[in-house]
């Protein structure tokens, strides 16, 4: 494949080798010779990833559709509600806080719980914080699997959030 790339003048942009580019043109055309998702497991996730609301009514909602689409995340669920009881231990009220099951997938170093957080009074603005888990990316890199939390947080954006609303946010 490389040499028909050099052989049709392709030339190498950006960062990637002729056999880079091949190996991947190599990897795409084996993807579509995979078997198809069936048309109902497609249904299923389209319906999941559109589940956004209080958390406790999103948590129910997902429990809901996976039993009706016959799939078995309940692990993956019981670790989502798990989640909400400890905060709620912590007297934050978690069933009310805002869960959208399509958050974070262009992040696709975390394979885990991720979130983020927001001032009150400007819930628009880019987040005051946030982060996951991201358990897998050592194994991706080449190396072993090892637990894996990281976040951020924007001091001066806190601080501003602290100002604006008199020091709660």
């Amino acid at each position: 494949m490389v040499a028909a790339l050099k052989e049709r003048g392709v030339p190498a942009l950006g960062l990637r080798s002729n056999m880079e580019i091949a190996e991947r043109l190599l990897a795409l055309a084996e993807d579509r010779s995979e078997a198809r998702i069936p048309a109902e497991l497609v249904e299923a996730i389209e319906a999941a990833l559109a589940i956004s609301g209080p958390s406790g009514e999103a948590l129910s909602r997902l429990r809901a559709l996976t039993d009706e689409a016959g799939l078995d995340i309940a692990p993956a669920l019981d670790r989502m509600e798990a989640r909400l009881a400890a905060l709620n231990a912590r007297d934050v009220d978690a069933s009310a806080l805002p869960f959208d099951a399509d958050f974070g997938r262009s992040l696709e170093y975390y394979d885990g719980f991720v979130f983020e957080f927001a001032a009150a009074d400007q819930p628009a603005e880019p987040p005051l914080g946030g982060g996951g888990r991201y358990d897998a990316m050592l194994a991706k890199l080449g190396g072993g699997r090892a637990g894996a939390v990281g976040g951020m947080i924007r001091p001066e954006d806190v601080l501003a959030a602290q100002a604006r609303t008199g020091g709660g946010l």
